[in-house]
């Protein structure tokens, strides 16, 4: 991908060294980002702001990962756990591609088990076997406990995307670099900034409608995905079809049919309150998940390998 601050253009003197950022500024002191690989959930967990180098130390935490799986006894790690306020935008793009790579999900934090109401806006996040949470409208918490800015990069990249407090707004240069330019090269800049973004966003699947949300929110202001954008990303289409193509639907027409009738004969008092699950459901549902289990427990076996190939030891 291009590097616009190492540009043979024209304005590479200008901007040479200038930052591209993505950060919401919920707090003043810096926390460059951890990489734990740990066994209880089972998976990668990317903790604090992005920073240069930390595709790197996502590597070396791939690699321990896949070295050490049958040693844990996680076999192969499903997810990336991944609270930040923002960061870095390049080195987040770097993480996504190894992630989408490692057809993977990612996870960010989640609001609607701990309170039932997103309005509310309070989050947790899973951190091992511990659990932290923050607490959007009156800043209490663990601030890092948020998918923010450069974040949504990298959490994009799952082949499912799961975790509802994702905020988004456009990234932005570093202002202290920015602000020298002339209005001509700051357009150029921005141009070739808002175009990489975008390539890399429809790579990762993101629907054009989404991608416009995010650069119509100014850089000093976030906003929540709502539920509609979740509910688009929540499976790459392709990867859902493959899936039910290997293992079934998890629901069939005659299923949602029978709860359908079910639900408009209790309203029309021809039956009374009870349990509308379509016969056979259940096991329907366990002999699915089991094997959707297995089947894309192989799929990032499979990817490891190429992973392994790609990237090196």
């Amino acid at each position: 991908m291009k590097d616009i601050t190492k540009s043979g253009s024209r304005l590479a003197a200008a901007i040479c060294g200038a930052s591209i950022v993505f950060m919401l500024a919920l707090m003043n002191s810096a926390n460059a980002a951890t990489i734990m690989n740990l066994t209880k959930p089972c998976g990668l967990f990317i903790l604090g702001d992005i920073e240069p180098g930390d595709d790197l130390s996502f590597h070396d935490a791939v690699i321990t990962s896949i070295r050490f799986s049958g040693i844990t006894h996680c076999g192969s790690f499903t997810h990336v756990y991944v609270y930040s306020r923002g960061g870095d935008v390049r080195t987040a793009m770097k993480i996504g591609k190894q992630i989408r790579e490692l057809k993977v999900a990612t996870e960010g934090p989640d609001t609607r088990t701990i309170i039932g109401n997103r309005t509310e806006r309070a989050a947790k996040c899973q951190l091992g076997i511990a659990k932290v949470a923050y607490d959007f409208s009156t800043n209490q918490g663990d601030s890092r406990c948020i998918c923010a800015s450069a974040c949504f990069m990298i959490w994009a990249a799952g082949v499912q995307r799961e975790g509802d407090a994702i905020l988004i707004h456009r990234p932005y240069f570093d202002p202290t670099e920015y602000k020298n330019l002339s209005a001509p090269q700051a357009e150029v800049a921005y141009q070739e900034l808002v175009d990489e973004s975008q390539h890399y966003l429809v790579a990762m699947g993101v629907s054009s409608s989404i991608i416009t949300h995010m650069f119509s929110v100014d850089s000093g202001h976030a906003e929540f995905l709502t539920d509609d954008e979740l509910k688009s990303m929540a499976m790459l289409p392709y990867f859902a079809e493959l899936l039910n193509a290997k293992c079934g639907p998890t629901s069939t027409a005659q299923d949602e049919a029978y709860i359908h009738q079910c639900y408009k004969d209790i309203a029309a008092n021809k039956r009374v309150v009870g349990n509308c699950e379509p016969p056979g459901y259940q096991q329907r549902s366990d002999d699915s998940a089991k094997c959707r289990g297995t089947a894309w427990s192989k799929i990032i076996d499979d990817a490891a390998v190429q992973y392994v190939h790609d990237y090196g030891k």
